[in-house]
Order: structure tokens, then C-alpha cells, then sequence
């Protein structure tokens, strides 16, 4: 309302009856500046507010429908990541490491005098060794020395 009033005191009378090109000649006759392509706001009016309503309305859709179609790539690029994953850490393991894991056969030896199980592979390296158990002693009546053909 006070912008009106001010309008109305700098602006001719009849201004609002106008034609745009006759009043773009007015200011450029009177303006001291003039500022092109600047962004100023004005009013909506109610067929404005309900275009801009709707407009709301499906871009809103549409933001949902994206959003779900970015989780469901972002999912299939997780589950992809988390395969190369998989893959790569025994990797990276065993180069930190210098050894891998590898399924093979234990063959466990108890020894009842030093109470000690010892879990050798085919190729006779020991790769596990712990106290026995109370139910693995005296499993056996052979000692190691009588294994060995002494």
C-alpha cells in the first residue's frame, strides 16, 4: 500500500493506462539510472499462486520418483563395491601378511608328556599348536616314539 502511494507521487497520472512501450519512454526520459536485468519481486495473483501449486505438485512427484531411482542405483553401486571388496581384502591380507589362507587338512598330535596338541598340514608344517585338552589326554596308548618306528 505505501509503495502505491509513493508511485503515485513520482509517476504521472494515467500511468497505469500506460502501454508498456510508453512507459518503458517515460523513464528512460525521467530515470537518472537506469539498472538493466536487475531481479526485483512482485506480487502473484490467485491464478499465479494455483499455476505455481501445481507446478509444485509434480516437480514434487518427480523429486520422489528420482530420489528413489538415485537408492536404488546407489544400492546396486554398494552391492558392486562390496564385491570388488570382498575380492580385494584376502588379497590386500595376505600381501601385508606374506600368507594366505588356504582349506587343507589338519592332522593333530598329541603329546601327553609335554600336554601339548600340535595340528600339522600333509607337507608337515605345523600350523597350530595348544595345550590338550582333559578329554584328548591319554587318548592313546602310543607315544610319539613308538610312532616314529623307534
Amino acid at each position: 500500500m505505501a509503495e502505491k502511494l509513493i508511485a503515485q507521487h513520482y509517476l504521472p497520472s494515467g500511468f497505469e493506462a500506460m502501454t508498456e512501450l510508453e512507459r518503458r519512454q517515460f523513464f528512460r526520459e525521467n530515470a537518472d539510472k537506469i539498472e538493466e536485468q536487475r531481479t526485483v519481486t512482485r506480487e502473484l495473483d490467485e491464478d499465479q499462486k494455483l499455476d505455481y501449486k501445481d507446478q509444485l505438485a509434480e516437480e514434487s512427484i518427480r523429486l520422489r520418483e528420482l530420489e528413489e531411482e538415485k537408492k536404488e542405483i546407489a544400492k546396486s553401486f554398494t552391492d558392486r563395491i562390496k564385491s570388488v571388496k570382498t575380492t580385494i581384502n584376502p588379497i590386500l591380507n595376505s600381501l601385508n601378511t606374506g600368507f594366505e589362507s588356504v582349506i587343507d587338512d589338519v592332522f593333530w598330535i598329541f603329546d601327553q608328556d609335554e600336554g601339548k596338541a600340535m595340528g600339522f598340514t600333509l607337507d608337515g608344517r605345523c600350523v597350530d599348536e595348544r595345550r590338550l585338552r582333559p578329554d584328548e589326554r591319554q587318548s592313546r596308548i602310543k607315544t610319539m616314539s613308538t610312532i616314529g618306528g623307534k
